[in-house]
Formats: structure tokens, C-alpha cells, sequence
């Protein structure tokens, strides 16, 4: 069988404070501990790699650090929910891996370790 697409997924964390304006429990200041999920697509280099997965964290975590121990209010100008934390990183990350000739394929975003959304980039 002759691979040439290959998917590799990247998993990292980061910590920051929010609030959900008007919610009834959400409302109040209060923070967690992001798990972020990515997976990204491409081909199979001569490497034998999509691409080297040192490289991959390093360049989500660059999106990570303007998040990690800030209040997302300040920074996504939709109401930080999961939904739109995901399409905060999603949108920088596509911006990133294409230069790479990477797709990002999806971005999950656990809030906690029972509740998360993902974004499929189109």
C-alpha cells in the first residue's frame, strides 16, 4: 500500500481565566486547565515525516502562549466558550501549518475532563 496523506496529532495544555457573560453558573470569574487537540494532515516527506513533531508543539504553543495564564475575556473578542476558543486556535494554526503544506484537520478544546469542542477548519 502506497501512503502518501498522513494524519499526526499534537496534545498540549494551558491555564486561563474566563467568564460567560449572563450564564447562570459561567457568570462569575473562574478558570481552567485547557487540553488542546490538534491533528493535522499532509504528506509524507522523504523523512519519513508529516513533519517533526518538535516542530509541530513549538508552533502550537506559540498560539498557546497568548492564551496560557490570561483572562480570555481580554483576548477572543467572542464570549470565550470552548466553541470559540477552538476557532480562536484553529484560525492562528491554519494561518501557521500552511506554510508547512499542512492542513489543520481539527482543534479540540477540553474545558474539563468531560466537556470539550472541536472545530473542523474548512
Amino acid at each position: 500500500m502506497k501512503v502518501k496523506t498522513v494524519r499526526i496529532g499534537i496534545v498540549d495544555i494551558f491555564s486561563a481565566s474566563h467568564l460567560i457573560p449572563n450564564h447562570p453558573k459561567c457568570s462569575n470569574l473562574h478558570g481552567h486547565d485547557y487540553r488542546i487537540e490538534v491533528i493535522l494532515e499532509g504528506n509524507l516527506q522523504n523523512n519519513g515525516m508529516v513533519l517533526d513533531f518538535g516542530v509541530a508543539r513549538n508552533k502550537i504553543r506559540e498560539v498557546l502562549s497568548l492564551l496560557d495564564h490570561a483572562h480570555l475575556n481580554d483576548i477572543i473578542q467572542e464570549i470565550p466558550t470552548a466553541e470559540n476558543i477552538a476557532i480562536f486556535i484553529a484560525e492562528r494554526l491554519s494561518r501557521i501549518f500552511s506554510s508547512y503544506g499542512l492542513k489543520v484537520c481539527l482543534v479540540r478544546v477540553w474545558e474539563t475532563d468531560k466537556y470539550w469542542a472541536e472545530v473542523v477548519p474548512t
